[in-house]
């Protein structure tokens, strides 16, 4: 199932030409394999590019959302036992629930 994007209230700034745009990313159903593809056009952006993504509600602790800049999705990475490498939250698995917030910059 798709994540549901929600621009937030009067987020919208130009840092210099840059525009920045604050958005929450909702997931529900289950996990995709590689990840969910989020498509900067759907916010008027001709290209952009993710900055910070924090967790608003999370399915588990040690999530780390990552975008993927060679296939454009945005994939979730979940922390093992200590020491070890984090790993793609498996295909899937129920992420109904995540929340989170991210700001995108873009033209």
């Amino acid at each position: 199932m798709p994540a549901t994007c929600t621009v937030v209230q009067n987020s919208e700034d130009r840092w210099g030409k840059t525009r920045v745009l604050a958005i929450d990313i909702a997931l529900s159903g289950v996990y995709p394999l590689g990840g969910y593809t989020i498509e900067m056009q759907q916010f008027g952006f001709k290209g952009g590019i993710f900055g910070g993504i924090i967790p608003i509600t999370s399915i588990a602790v040690g999530v780390l959302p990552q975008p993927n800049i060679g296939t454009g999705k945005l994939q979730f990475f979940v922390s093992g036992v200590a020491g070890s490498q984090f790993q793609e939250v498996t295909a899937g698995q129920d992420v109904t629930g995540a929340t989170y917030r991210a700001l995108i910059f873009g033209y």
